[in-house]
Order: C-alpha cells, then structure tokens, then sequence
C-alpha cells in the first residue's frame, strides 16, 4: 500500500443551463487544454494503435469462445485458462535469472478471466485484453507434495456445482464476478473431483503430479507459479472462510504461509509474448479442455 497515491475530487460535468454552477461543475477553463492537445491525445492515439495490433492467427474452437468460457470458468475446465497456464509453464523457461530452470505447475483464479476469443481471423491486444484485464504480476514459490494436495482439497469446493447454476435453474450466474477463489492449473497438475450436491460435498482425488500419484510425491517440492492476486491470500486463500455467499462451509487454504518471490513480470504480458512466438492461438497451442479434471457425480 502506498499512502502517497490518493484520489482527488474533480467536478461533476453539468451543461444544464438551470443545474450549471461553475464553483461545482467542470467547465472548459478546468482543463488544460494545451496540455490535453500537445500529451494526452497523442497517448491515446498510440494506445489506440497499440490495441488493434495483432498478436496471432486465431485457430478457432467453440471451447474457447466468450460463451463457453464465461460458462466454464467457474464450474471446472476452462480452455482458455488451460492455454494460460500451460504458456506461462513454458515461458518459465526464459524467466530473468532463472534461464533454463522453468516451473513445475502454474494456477490462475477463474475470476481474472472475463472473457474468451471471438471467432475472428486475428487476436489484437484489445481482444487478449479483455480476457486478461488485470494486471496480475507472477509470483513464484515452492510447495511439497503435500501442500499441493492440501491446496488442491481446498480448491475443489471452491466450483460452482450443476444446481447452483442459473443456467440450471441456480442462483449464481456464470457471467457475473464469483469470488470464490477457484483456480485453473497448468497439464503438470491433474484430478479427479466426486460431488455429492444434495449434501454439498466436493471431494478431489487421483492427484497427480507429471502422472505420479501425489501420494508418492508428499516429500518432493515443486516449483509454482501464481497470480500476485492470489499469492497475497485474496479470494479466501489465506485460511479463512470462503465468503458469505458460499454455499458450501469451506475454510481456504492459507497460501500465504509460503515465502513468495515476485519475479516482476506481469502475467498477461507473458502470455502474449507466448501467444506471439507461437503465431497461432487454438487447439494447436492448447486452448482446448482435456483430461486434467475428471468429474464423478455421486448425488
């Protein structure tokens, strides 16, 4: 937090002539219009160009569309956040200082997705933009076997269960912001989630790390990759219940516990240099669902 970064009052805009007071509505004398004219409207003449860049051929797939990952992000796969997460595993490789190590697993929490890819001939900025809008920086840091296992049991009552969704005749809407904290693994990580939704039990299992059981692996530490959003505890994960509009009663798994690394590269910057290195976004460079999660509906 930095106490020197403050919001100040402007004046509200009012060009009715019976409303317009000066004192407290903008006029045209309040603005600098030199300084807009010679500095701010050629930034965003070149922020506009900047956005309508294009980054790669668009190889398109319904899995990956704006419909089918606003109603997938929450609910278990998303083939777009699968794309996420496996770019930033093999960007790892090239991270600054850690040329040649890379990482074992990446995660990504679904409500820092807000949208999928049109099915267009080219993604621009503008369009990866706005399925990325925040400015997320990747933090790094190290988990054994066991704290994986302890994340990933936490992380699975985190889903928005087939009842709970509107479109089911639920309440939650899949388009709208659920802060429940659920997050997307890189292809490293793999699952199976049983649901019981009369009880509102969500149970994981068949955890896997690069195919081995997590039981074998309870020792052995592993490199991940995180959201700075997540890595600082928001959306329940630093042991604390996971929010009053849960339906379930759930205690977050506490990643702030674990000593974090910022590497001072943004996630979605990464993902677009991938996205550009590769020339193509589609099936091809994993924007598609696959096997990482199995379902098993037990009521």
């Amino acid at each position: 937090v930095h106490d020197s970064v403050k919001l100040h009052k402007i004046k509200k805009r009012d060009d009715r002539s019976a409303k317009h007071d000066p004192l407290v509505h903008e006029v045209d004398t309040d603005i600098d219009l030199t300084f807009k004219a010679s500095v701010t409207t050629p930034i965003l003449a070149k922020l506009t160009d900047k956005l309508a860049e294009n980054l790669a051929t668009v190889n398109f797939n319904e899995e990956m569309s704006v419909s089918s990952t606003l109603a997938d992000r929450y609910v278990g796969q998303a083939a777009v956040a699968n794309f996420m997460n496996d770019a930033i595993v093999e960007r790892s490789q090239t991270f600054p200082g850690r040329e040649g190590e890379g990482i074992d697993i990446a995660a990504f929490n679904a409500s820092g997705i807000s949208s999928g890819v049109e099915d267009k001939s080219n993604l621009t900025f503008q369009d990866w933009y706005g399925v990325m809008p925040y400015a997320d920086a990747i933090f790094l840091t190290q988990m054994s076997g066991a704290d994986i296992k302890d994340m990933i049991e936490s992380n699975v009552t985190r889903l928005l269960l087939p009842s709970e969704n509107v479109a089911n005749g639920g309440t939650f809407n899949t388009s709208n912001y659920i802060s429940w904290g659920y997050l997307h693994f890189s292809k490293e990580l793999t699952y199976s989630i049983s649901y019981d939704e009369i009880a509102r039990t969500v149970v994981a299992s068949d955890i896997k790390i690069k195919g081995n059981s997590i039981e074998s692996q309870l020792n052995d530490v592993f490199k991940i990759a995180f959201s700075s959003y997540i890595a600082s505890g928001f959306e329940f994960w630093k042991g604390e219940s996971v929010g009053s509009s849960h339906p379930g009663n759930s205690i977050g798994y506490d990643l702030t516990q674990f000593s974090m690394q910022n590497t001072g590269l943004i996630y979605r910057n990464e993902i677009i240099a991938y996205i550009v290195s590769r020339g193509v976004i589609g099936q091809s460079t994993g924007a598609l669902k696959d096997n990482r999660i199995k379902f098993i509906n037990q009521g």
